[in-house]
């Protein structure tokens, strides 16, 4: 049988190697991310066969933690709000939108993955900064949430929100997602 699908993320960070730091931008598996793309298709195509293919990647060992594509982002705008889709994936969700600079995000990008494990919940994150949507979004943000702060949480149950915070730490976290 295939080994088990390994997703991959655009990876932008430092590595320290012998006492040197590198800046790196390169492409890394990160068990439980899943990143709809053109490109992850055509790895799982081409590594794992078409059987594999057309198995639906956004479930992975009961959580995910999950980039917002374009279209759900402007749909958002549209509607004002996520779709239900999004909200109600799982019995618990968050939505996480932030910029790539910001440094308490990179803090919590460290313990998203283990916090979606522990709760069995989904996580749906953007960095709207680096997309071709930015000053849409950034105003959609601010003026239909009420919020210009980054990061930016809004946590579901069941699909209804039931709590908002910005940066915040993994206990914290957690126990909105739970409680």
């Amino acid at each position: 049988m295939f080994p088990p699908v390994k997703s991959t993320q655009l990876c932008s960070g430092y590595c320290t190697k012998s006492g040197k730091t590198y800046k790196h931008n390169r492409r890394r598996a990160f068990p439980g991310v899943i990143e709809d793309s053109a490109a992850d298709s055509f790895l799982r195509e081409s590594l794992l066969g078409s059987s594999l293919a057309r198995l639906k990647p956004r479930v992975y060992h009961g959580f995910m933690v999950k980039k917002l594509t374009e279209q759900e982002c402007r749909a958002a705008i549209a509607s004002g709000d996520f779709d239900s889709s999004i909200k109600a994936s799982s019995p618990a969700a968050a939505i996480i939108l932030t910029q790539s600079w910001c440094p308490q995000w990179a803090w919590m990008k460290r313990y998203i993955e283990d916090v979606a494990k522990e709760a069995g919940c989904d996580i749906y994150w953007i960095e709207y900064d680096r997309e071709p949507f930015f000053d849409e979004f950034l105003g959609f943000k601010e003026e239909t949430f009420g919020n210009d702060q980054v990061p930016y949480i809004r946590y579901y149950r069941n699909g209804a929100l039931v709590h908002e915070s910005n940066y915040i730490d993994r206990s914290g976290f957690l126990r909105f997602l739970k409680n």
